[in-house]
């Protein structure tokens, strides 16, 4: 029964995780274009117009399927029923996390030479960091049988929301300011190109 509970518990962290999931793969779908600087020199705004463009339309697209493959385990296990909790346990720790710790690895990794285009990928990778987290936190609830890991693992789903909320404000500021103009695209943001 306690099991039962358990991962009725976890399904329900499903709808938080997902909806974490969705409004950060929208965030990497995203593609920028700048308008043409008015002087020939080069100055900060260019810098950071170039540094967005990188950042949004090469880095991120360029480590979108690991963080892909990470949520589509965590949601294997609601797509097939929820009925094996043991293996999806299993698959979590081996694939999800895996996956997940590859795809930080890599985000903190990526360098840019404006302060302004770093915080904003800080505050991304801070987002990802909480998705981890809370996924850590369901594999460990449902490994020790404690019911009460749905608290910590919806902290951190708010607080993945929040830092992405701050990035995505900052990403609007930036744009606003250094003229570049954010196209929302259909397409994965791997398909396309900055202007």
């Amino acid at each position: 029964m306690k099991r039962i509970v358990i991962a009725a518990m976890a399904m329900s962290l499903v709808m938080g995780i997902t909806a974490c999931s969705d409004t950060t793969e929208d965030a990497t779908t995203e593609e920028v274009t700048t308008e043409a600087s008015v002087t020939d020199a080069y100055d900060e705004s260019d810098a950071i117009r170039s540094d967005i463009v990188k950042f949004i339309n090469e880095d991120l697209p360029s480590i979108e399927s690991e963080r892909n493959s990470a949520v589509a385990v965590y949601n294997s296990y609601f797509e097939d029923g929820g009925s094996d909790s043991e293996s999806w346990v299993s698959s979590l720790e081996s694939e999800a996390i895996v996956s997940y710790d590859s795809y930080l690895e890599k985000l903190a990794a990526f360098t840019y030479e404006t302060s302004q285009v770093t915080e904003l990928r800080d505050l991304y990778l801070s987002s990802a960091q909480c998705q981890r987290d809370a996924i850590m936190s369901v594999i460990t609830g449902l490994k020790n049988g404690d019911s009460s890991f749905t608290t910590d693992t919806n902290t951190y789903i708010d607080q993945s929301k929040e830092y992405l909320t701050q990035y995505q404000e900052l990403l609007q500021t930036l744009c606003s300011e250094n003229n570049i103009t954010i196209k929302n695209s259909s397409q994965t943001a791997s398909g396309t190109d900055a202007e």
